[in-house]
């Protein structure tokens, strides 16, 4: 099996949905936080993170919402949050 074969079946594995379900999640309740806050509160590598909040940036469920410094790397960096009508849909 090729590694693009390869990748492309990853990349339709349930996992990865649960994955996204968990930034989105973790987002919700931690308004303003950063993807290195998002890898620590969730356990996930920032490999992972970065991926799926760039799937969520994309299809506008979350967005940036200005910088803070990181509590993690102490760099300031974008913060992250729900889209306001995204969370209210959440939360229901």
């Amino acid at each position: 099996m090729t590694a693009t074969l390869t990748s492309i079946s990853h990349y339709h594995t349930p996992a990865r949905g649960q994955q996204s379900a968990r930034v989105l999640g973790y987002i919700a309740d931690h308004p303003r936080c950063t993807r290195q806050e998002i890898s620590v509160g969730t356990g996930l590598p920032i490999n992972c993170i970065c991926g799926r909040v760039r799937e969520l940036l994309d299809c506008a469920a979350i967005e940036e919402c200005g910088k803070k410094e990181c509590s993690v790397t102490h760099n300031n960096v974008s913060v992250l949050r729900v889209v306001p009508l995204q969370r209210e849909l959440f939360a229901a």
